[in-house]
């Protein structure tokens, strides 16, 4: 008889867990039972177990919670007697988010998110002998700030605690602890394994805050067991640390994390009203004294004086060459590989259900990986999964072959959500709860893939983030494979277990679950199709939204900078509240090396039509590029007319391209116009009102781009595209004052804005005298 692995799901969710105690808490009672708990008892339990409404998959929550106290260096629960204060706020606090008092939260996944953020703020105050929110001062604040940037680890001291705890185990002889599993098919045999849970609950960490902890706090971990248990009772996933030379380096909290701790502070300072501790400190007018400052300010500003670089004040832009590389071996996975994976994954299944042990299934893959051949591609197919192993680990570039098992689990749905990221510009959450299936009487979400009365394909979604709302977005035929790929690969899962979810898959062995986390499949699926290097010989990490930049860049190229109206297209795509988010989002995607290239063919194919005739330029920008094209025509082609209409097109090109090259123009977009960046030929320098008196410059400050500033400003270029904006923006503000009904800064606002987009139909377009009359 040979032994089978783990039986991982009958693993509690945590050793503290208590989930079926139920105790008495006075402040419950007077409270409604929340929807997203499935009854009364459930709301008294030490582990809430809260629903997405019919949204998604249910979220744990527990209770007890460890906090360590220095003064005593002991380990309480939150749930123990003398923290029943905290408790209560922490209750409090989570109810609050789900019901709309102070956030607009409305996933399980988010309120579970923000409320274990409190509760290690709590830890955090614990830690600094501060039992009370009524405590917390402004200094207190300032001082979790100074700490928070350098990561959870230094916040919440907890390798000096873990160093202490191995010392002690030291000192006595002992070992980190161990615990026993049952296999699947033998409940007499056990084996060990180490019980991590216990140790992060002797130093007092929360077991699942310590996933979080970074590389380096993992190397110590394992490193350790390795040391005083032998490195045979280290995880097969993590024996790869040991053979590291140099100890991981601590990295730092991004900024988005940070924010997030920002945000739980001040919603924790807003609920003031609604908890029976109240936070006076306030974090957005009170980390800097005079300043109001909103939360990612706060982070920022934090990383600042920790003198650390701010690498996520933005979702960076995937260079070209990788973004192209690692989309296009997707849409392969998913157009032609997918077919063939599918077939396997289904044989492997069949056989695999009749093995008893693990020998028996790795020879049942190996004949069944002997005999097939697949009909749709070969191992010569760029990025192709071919040939597959029985048997490996799920980063096939460690062990240099890839399994049935995960090249269907985890690189196949890797391949689907980068195929449905790249090509709908969802975000991460909006991808991971599609649905699949018809709807059901305990599941009313509509089916990920709907086709509507005239046979196009769209994809519903939750759209959280702005709309909050289940909505459909319009699909090219790529995704509709890549969900029925989905929707393939998940159907026996979902028959099993009754869910809808399209990124959860079953061990072919069956039971549990395999853990789909986005970012490491996209990461490792981009190791196994060899997206190339950097220039500096690094990798580039992959995140979901990048690939929503990669659609709107895309998009950008495809239309011209968003020309003729099509920007407004793009932000509804993109689903953002308002057009100020989209030309953000567009500024910070400029600098694409494609991008680049590409506006240099937009100014060429511009110019050449205002040479033509074709197209009339306006405003000052206008006029400077009739200037300069007007020199240049007279120096290539003598006594000709600007703009005369007999040019034939490639002397227009031609023209247009030389004024490009030798004034070295870019044309910036904005969706009032574009901004003509000429340097002037005397000081090399661009002069915009955009550039502050005295600074000298040689493009555009895009950040600072307004329609009140560029109007007036000698770069502003314009035509008769750009007249819907202007009109839309006049109308849309005078009739706002006309309404009425809005405060005085409101009205203020309106009016300077009426007076922009009214003076700018009046100076720059025919018939834009009425405006303002």
């Amino acid at each position: 008889m040979c032994e089978s692995e783990a039986n991982d799901a009958a693993i509690p969710s945590s050793p503290l867990a208590r989930p079926d105690v139920c105790v008495s808490r006075p402040w419950l009672d007077e409270l409604d039972t929340p929807l997203w708990l499935n009854d009364r008892a459930a709301l008294y339990a030490n582990e809430w177990k809260i629903s997405d409404e019919g949204f998604g998959g249910t979220k744990r929550l527990n209770w007890e919670y460890p906090l360590y106290d220095p003064a005593t260096m002991k380990v309480s629960l939150l749930t123990d007697p003398d923290n029943e204060a905290l408790l209560e706020v922490a209750q409090r606090f989570c109810i609050a988010l789900r019901e709309g008092h102070i956030r607009s939260i409305t996933s399980a996944e988010n309120q579970v998110a923000m409320t274990r953020r409190l509760l290690s703020i709590f830890a955090w105050m614990r830690l600094n002998f501060i039992y009370s929110v009524d405590y917390i001062t402004t200094l207190d604040f300032r001082l979790f700030m100074q700490a928070a940037p350098w990561g959870l680890v230094r916040l919440l001291d907890a390798e000096s605690r873990f160093d202490n705890y191995l010392e002690s185990l030291q000192r006595s002889g002992r070992k980190i602890p161990v615990r026993f599993i049952r296999t699947s098919f033998d409940s007499k045999k056990m084996y060990e394994r180490i019980d991590a849970s216990e140790v992060h609950r002797q130093i007092g960490v929360d077991p699942e805050l310590a996933t979080k902890f970074g590389k380096n706090f993992t190397f110590k971990f394992w490193t350790a067991v390795a040391a005083l248990n032998g490195s045979e009772l280290v995880r097969n996933n993590q024996k790869h640390l040991l053979e590291l030379v140099v100890e991981p380096e601590r990295e730092p909290m991004k900024l988005n994390s940070l924010q997030k701790y920002v945000q739980a502070w001040q919603a924790l300072h807003d609920m003031g009203y609604l908890l029976p501790q109240r936070c006076s400190v306030n974090p957005a007018s009170d980390y800097v004294s005079g300043e109001n400052m909103s939360s990612k300010k706060v982070a920022r500003e934090a990383l600042t004086v920790a003198d650390i670089e701010d690498s996520e004040g933005i979702t960076e832009t995937m260079p070209d060459l990788q973004a192209f590389h690692i989309v296009d071996r997707a849409c392969r996975w998913v157009i032609n590989y997918s077919d063939d994976l599918l077939d396997l994954r289904k044989l492997a299944t069949q056989r695999v259900s009749n093995a008893v042990c693990r020998s028996q299934r790795l020879k049942a893959l190996t004949d069944i990986l002997e005999a097939y051949a697949p009909k749709n591609f070969s191992a010569e197919d760029l990025g192709a999964p071919w040939p597959l192993i029985a048997a490996g680990r799920k980063n096939a570039v460690e062990v240099r072959g890839l399994s049935i098992n995960h090249a269907t689990s985890i690189y196949l749905m890797a391949a689907s959500a980068i195929v449905i990221a790249a090509f709908t510009a969802r975000r991460r959450g909006e991808i991971l709860t599609i649905k699949g299936g018809e709807q059901t009487d305990n599941d009313q979400v509509p089916r990920a893939l709907y086709l509507d009365e005239r046979g196009e394909p769209w994809m519903w979604s939750y759209i959280e983030k702005t709309f909050q709302k289940w909505d459909r977005t319009p699909i090219p035929p790529v995704v509709v494979r890549a969900i029925e790929v989905l929707e393939a690969l998940t159907e026996s899962t979902r028959k099993k277990s009754g869910s809808r979810n399209l990124f959860e898959v079953e061990h072919l062995r069956g039971g549990s679950l395999i853990r789909f986390d986005i970012v490491e499949a996209i990461n490792l699926f981009a190791d196994f199709v060899n997206v190339p290097l950097l220039e500096d010989g690094s990798k580039w990490i992959f995140r979901p939204h990048q690939f929503r930049r990669f659609f709107a860049l895309l998009y950008m190229y495809r239309y011209n900078y968003g020309e003729h109206g099509k920007m407004e297209a793009l932000s509804h795509q993109l689903r953002h509240f308002n057009m100020e988010m989209t030309k953000r989002y567009i500024e910070e995607i400029y600098e694409s090396d494609m991008l680049k290239a590409h506006s240099k063919n937009i100014v060429v194919d511009l110019m050449s039509g205002v040479l033509r005739g074709k197209r009339k330029a306006l405003g000052p920008g206008g006029e400077a590029m009739k200037k300069h094209l007007d020199e240049m025509l007279h120096e290539v082609i003598k006594h000709s007319e600007i703009l005369s209409g007999e040019e034939p097109p490639w002397v227009a090109h031609k023209i247009a391209e030389r004024v490009m090259m030798k004034l070295n123009i870019d044309m910036i977009p904005f969706k009032w116009g574009f901004c003509y960046a000429y340097k002037h030929k005397q000081t090399g320098e661009f002069r915009g009102n955009c550039v502050a008196d005295g600074v000298k410059a040689d493009q555009p400050d895009v950040a600072k781009a307004t329609p009140k500033r560029c109007l007036g400003c000698e770069h502003l270029y314009v035509d008769e595209n750009f007249r819907t904006l202007w009109e839309t923006g006049a109308t849309t503000y005078r009739s706002r004052l006309e309404r009425g009904g809005i405060s005085d800064i409101m009205r203020d606002y309106a009016q300077e804005y009426a007076r922009v987009y009214e003076e700018g139909l009046k100076a720059y377009f025919e018939d834009g005298s009425e405006w303002g009359e």
